[in-house]
């Protein structure tokens, strides 16, 4: 096969690693590639996950939801962060989190359609 001047190919070298060593495009494609198939059902789920927290919630399940398990934030917090940020007890956020856990898993259960 006859390669022209702008083709590129996964075994050209593209860089040096740390130690020297000649490194290809090929070495830095990841060689586990995610099945399209579980991405697509994951973004489905997380889309359905993200629906209920914001209808079958109220306003304290879904902020403690949210912070409990990092749903639009960088990080998660603790129960005992939680209870301090919302002025009550670490004990009602855990009971807060359990209602709100039980609910979510109750709708999620339910027939889509």
């Amino acid at each position: 096969m006859k390669k022209f001047q702008n083709d590129i190919s996964l075994f050209d070298p593209i860089g040096n690693d740390r130690d020297g060593n000649e490194i290809t495009m090929l070495d830095i494609i990841t060689k586990e590639t995610d099945d399209y198939a579980d991405t697509i059902h994951l973004k489905q789920e997380t889309k359905l996950m993200y629906e209920a927290v914001f209808s079958v919630l109220n306003q304290r399940e879904r902020t403690v939801i949210r912070l409990r398990y990092g749903l639009g934030y960088a990080e998660t917090f603790t129960q005992q962060q939680i209870a301090s940020f919302l002025g009550i007890s670490r004990s009602y956020v855990s009971r807060i989190e359990k209602k709100a856990l039980q609910k979510l898993h109750a709708a999620l259960q339910e027939p889509q359609g």
